[in-house]
């Protein structure tokens, strides 16, 4: 509920996200933390993203959806190209 209540704020310009390569996604501070005892600790290792599965997950994802074409709305070629690959660090 907590972060559907993020969604939902975020969508009414009440809270804050900060941009990552696949996307918006909450700061430990736009998550109301009320009667939960949750520390920054343990949140900021959930927030990180592996670059070179996600690059791998995006690659095995196309690699479906270009399988499965016919049989998809177009739209879903719309959002698969939306889709970023996630550059890996030199």
């Amino acid at each position: 509920m907590r972060v559907l209540k993020w969604i939902v704020d975020r969508a009414h310009g009440r809270t804050g996200a900060k941009e990552t390569p696949i996307g918006w996604i909450p700061r430990y501070t736009d998550i109301d933390w009320n009667s939960l005892e949750f520390t920054r600790e343990q949140f900021e290792p959930l927030q990180l993203i592996d670059r070179t599965a996600w690059r791998v997950e995006s690659i095995e994802h196309q690699e479906l959806l270009m399988n499965l074409h016919d049989h998809l709305p177009s739209e879903t070629t719309y959002e698969r190209e939306r889709l970023p690959l996630v550059k890996l660090k030199s």
